[in-house]
Order: structure tokens, then C-alpha cells, then sequence
């Protein structure tokens, strides 16, 4: 489960990723396309080409986690 404060945004890279990106692949996309820093606590949600696949990527407790993906 995602914990969510008021403080917390959650960003939609509206464009379809390749899922096979690593960790820093999404966070370089986070950085050079989105221009926020993926360590700032927000979280940053992407889709796959047929839209059935998300991939969220947020910081949590010193950590990047990688979010559930939907089956």
C-alpha cells in the first residue's frame, strides 16, 4: 500500500515508456522530461504502450521503491 500525505503530488507521464527501463532509466525520464527531482518525495506514475501496465517510482524511507503494476 502507497502512504500519501497532503504534501505528497503524484505525477502522470502521460506518454507510453518501454516497462524494460531500470530504476534510473525512470528517473532520468523524471528529471530531463518532467523536470523533478525523483528523490522529492512526490511519486511519478508511467504507462506502458497499451496502457494496462503502470509503473510508479517514489521515494520512501531513504529508498526508491518500485510501486505494484497492475496485472
Amino acid at each position: 500500500m502507497l502512504n500519501f500525505s497532503h504534501q505528497t503530488h503524484v505525477f502522470l507521464f502521460l506518454e507510453p515508456v518501454d516497462m524494460r527501463r531500470s530504476f534510473r532509466g525512470l528517473c532520468l525520464l523524471t528529471e530531463s522530461v518532467l523536470k523533478q527531482d525523483p528523490a522529492s518525495g512526490h511519486w511519478f506514475a508511467f504507462i506502458n504502450r497499451r496502457g494496462d501496465r503502470p509503473k510508479t517510482v517514489g521515494l520512501g524511507r531513504a529508498r526508491l521503491l518500485d510501486s505494484v503494476q497492475a496485472s
